[in-house]
């Protein structure tokens, strides 16, 4: 009977341990930053800027991580296809990752 007891007892401490270990993981700095779903939009256009950095015809400089901390951004998948936007596109962070269409309100040639 001890024997199960104690059987019983390791157990309940692991399955104790996996979730503190679960629930700290998630309470990571940042963690809740990064979900795309909690961040809602609108379909109307919105005034925001957006800076392309990097070489003029190629991908931004290597291993420039930004304020979404993205790596190697010269580099497949996103090779030529990243750049900066301001506080309506990034959105406290929660709009890093996000595509996004832009649209010239005046004529700059």
């Amino acid at each position: 009977m001890a024997g199960l007891l104690s059987v019983k007892a390791i157990a309940l401490a692991a399955v104790l341990a996996a979730a503190y270990v679960s629930c700290a993981a998630a309470e990571q700095p940042g963690a809740a930053d990064l979900d795309a779903s909690a961040v809602s939009y609108s379909s109307a256009w919105l005034p925001a800027r957006a800076t392309w950095y990097g070489a003029p015809n190629g991908a931004g400089p290597d291993d420039n991580g930004g304020a979404c901390g993205f790596k190697h951004v010269n580099q497949y998948p996103f090779s030529s296809m990243t750049s900066c936007g301001n506080q309506p596109l990034f959105k406290d962070g929660k709009g890093c990752g996000s595509c996004y269409q832009l649209s010239a309100s005046t004529t700059v040639c």
